[in-house]
């Protein structure tokens, strides 16, 4: 440190690297250059320096040096001061505070100095008071300086007037930063257009449902770009859309769906030409998958074993499911075994229950290529579709009764769902029929919405059977429920009122178990418990005694009074008593 100005040579001083100083200020320098050359350089107006590393560097008087070189001075007088870097690094602004530093160079400083890491990283507070400044002004200039030393950002010579501007610009997205500034200078905004920039970006949403496609950083971007983001979305939406519905109803729309929906997320919907591209490509793969999977079904369409089903993929099965053959019919059923179903239908075939007394067994082994295993023949699903019932039907129910999967346990825990709620469906296209089903594994009749024309029905051979029947019977919800005591192989004792129909029937001769009647009593007393509790009550033919043939809500004609010649014992009563006196 000297006590006195020192001259040192120009070669010798070196200006500050953190100098707030923007610009040059050519006007400022040459103004002070022309002083010097007509009255030379005054020791009142000598600079700072401090010693680093053999030179020393300008603290205070960076225009007076250069002004110096300018007038031709090889050497200026300086103040040689010791500091360490804070202190020199202060002494920028605090020697500068009458210097015309514009609000934006403070604000650079104040960066410089209230930053963590970098020269003690203070407070803006504390900055503020150290300069002697209003520290809502600090902040204001530090907010402007950050925004103009950010990535990608103009020349900062053409930021020196645009403080405010820069100040309200830091409210945005720091992306949106460089494009807002471009504008900002592009288009000359005003103060109050650039605080309307930023609200508007600040106040972007993506489109609903839409967020992950269209990323909000992204949009708030394009926006401060000057983009128009509504009209860009729509546009895009739009494609997709169209795109997602193309797909959506082809073949395996789910999986092809997926494939899109992952290129979307990866490639983004930017580009709608490269978009519609890839659509093209998945319509493409999808046709000839579809093509593949008819000729495919096409083979299996007669009968298709569980096994094979589950070979088939989903897309596939799905096709299966969809056939429609106007040339399937019902089975009509011209003997008496089931004369309660004057129809029947089998789109699904085969039982694992493996009951001795089986007769679909038989029939099945005898006629069917697939025998007796869990099957779905897609050619028969459409029969009901392609009939009427029968005039008949008016006076005898039985002629409007269709016994669905004769030859099987359609609600088996084997049985697909995807097969049930394809039988289902078909119930529900033809409202004109009635479809009855019998099943031997009730507890999972709960897991379906029955048609309003299924009557759900379980099989009860055994006392044993009676518990879980009961409570699944209660659990399933449909308009008719019905059970089957049959063949009826031992006294049993049930809840009726489950109930709003029974058949009762013994058991015709099978390959492994003989023809069973079972014993009057036993059918009068189920009769009469089963009436009891309002049920209606159908005999089978294969009973000892006389039949009764009633329906739920269509009971056999019978009058429910005598004809009159039967009351004469009334009639007589009333005679006499009109010849009394």
């Amino acid at each position: 440190m000297t006590d006195q100005p020192v001259l040192l040579a120009l070669t010798e001083l070196k200006p500050h690297p953190n100098n707030p100083r923007v610009v040059k200020r050519d006007d400022v320098i040459d103004a002070i250059a022309k002083q010097l050359q007509a009255g030379g350089f005054d020791t009142r107006h000598a600079i700072t320096v401090r010693p680093v590393n053999g030179h020393y560097q300008i603290v205070s008087g960076h225009n007076r040096t250069e002004a110096a070189g300018l007038a031709g001075f090889q050497s200026i007088p300086a103040w040689v001061r010791d500091m360490d870097d804070e202190a020199a690094f202060m002494e920028l602004i605090l020697s500068n505070a009458q210097g015309e530093l514009s609000p934006l160079e403070r604000g650079i400083h104040a960066l410089g100095a209230t930053e963590k890491g970098k020269h003690n990283g203070r407070s803006i507070s504390a900055y503020a008071e150290q300069v002697g400044r209003p520290e809502k002004s600090v902040n204001n200039e530090v907010l402007a300086a950050r925004v103009a030393s950010s990535p990608l950002m103009a020349k900062l010579a053409e930021l020196t007037d645009k403080c405010t501007h820069l100040s309200t610009i830091h409210a945005a997205p720091e992306t949106c930063w460089p494009p807002l500034v471009k504008r900002m200078i592009g288009e000359s905004w005003t103060v109050a257009q650039t605080s309307e920039a930023v609200a508007a970006v600040r106040s972007l949403k993506a489109p609903r449902g839409y967020e992950k496609l269209f990323p909000l950083a992204t949009l708030q971007t394009m926006l401060a770009e000057g983009e128009n983001i509504d009209e860009i979305t729509t546009k895009l939406i739009r494609t997709i859309e169209r795109c997602r519905a193309d797909l959506r109803d082809g073949f395996a729309g789910k999986d092809y769906l997926a494939q899109f929906e992952s290129w979307l997320a990866e490639h983004g919907p930017w580009d709608s030409v490269a978009v519609y591209a890839h659509r093209e490509e998945l319509l493409s793969a999808q046709t000839k998958a579809q093509q593949e999977a008819e000729h495919k079904a096409s083979k299996l369409k007669r009968a298709v074993t569980l096994a094979e089903w589950n070979s088939l993929s989903k897309s596939e099965q799905k096709l299966l499911l969809n056939t429609r053959n106007d040339k399937a019919k019902l089975n009509k059923q011209d003997g008496t075994s089931i004369e309660w179903a004057r129809w029947s239908w089998n789109p699904i075939t085969g039982c694992l229950h493996n009951c001795p007394y089986c007769y679909a067994r038989d029939i099945a082994e005898r006629f069917y290529t697939q025998k007796f295993e869990p099957s779905i023949v897609p050619t028969a699903l459409s029969a009901p579709l392609n009939g009427v019932p029968p005039k008949e039907a008016a006076i005898d129910l039985g002629w409007k009764n269709i016994f669905t999967c004769s030859m099987a346990d359609l609600f088996g825990n084997w049985v697909p769902s995807e097969w049930i709620e394809t039988v289902f469906s078909i119930m529900r296209e033809t409202p004109e029929w009635n479809f009855l089903l019998l099943t031997k594994f009730p507890q999972r009749l709960k897991e379906f919405t029955f048609p309003e024309n299924a009557w759900p029905g379980t099989s009860i051979d055994l006392q044993a059977r009676v518990p879980a029947a009961e409570k699944a019977m209660r659990e399933a919800d449909a308009t008719v429920k019905w059970v089957s005591i049959e063949p009826f192989i031992e006294p049993i004792t049930l809840d009726f009122s489950i109930f709003q129909w029974v058949v009762i029937g013994g058991a015709s001769s099978s390959s492994q178990t003989p023809e069973w009647k079972p014993p009057r009593k036993w059918v009068l007393d189920m009769t009469s418990q089963a009436m009891t509790a309002g049920c209606a009550v159908y005999h089978k033919d294969n009973l000892n005694l006389a039949r009764l043939r009633d329906y739920p809500g269509f009971a056999e004609s019978e009058p429910a009074v005598a004809p009159s010649p039967f009351h004469y014992l009334k009639a007589r009563v009333v005679e006499v008593a009109s010849t009394q006196p």
